[in-house]
């Protein structure tokens, strides 16, 4: 059983194109640069920081001091974690290839 599909194909020019077609997006709900939150650079958040510090509370699970302190620990913390295994891993290299000058000697050849 054949069927017989006619295609149309309508052709702009560049200014009807540009008249007819939304190229925007705006139909698929995709915000534009514009429409995207502009975040503070760091020297601003210390400022906004400094000008609101008496108004933050105390204590509390999320927006408080302590919320803050306990993030920045966090953070803080891991960052020295890190710094302690890389030194940790930099004295067993050291270590390991002084034992390899060792065998140098006692076999009278190495690495």
């Amino acid at each position: 059983m054949k069927q017989q599909v006619i295609l149309n194909k309508e052709t702009y020019s560049k200014p009807q194109y540009e008249r007819t077609i939304n190229t925007s997006f705006t139909q698929l709900g995709v915000t534009t640069q514009a429409d995207a939150p502009v975040l503070p650079t760091v020297d601003e958040f210390f400022q906004y920081y400094t000008e609101l510090f008496y108004q933050i509370p105390k204590e509390g699970a999320i927006n408080s001091h302590q919320y803050l302190v306990e993030q920045s620990s966090t953070y803080v913390g891991q960052q020295q974690q890190l710094e302690e295994q890389r030194a940790q891993r930099r004295a067993e290299v050291a270590k390991r290839a002084e034992g390899l000058g060792s065998l140098e000697d006692i076999y009278g050849y190495g690495p």
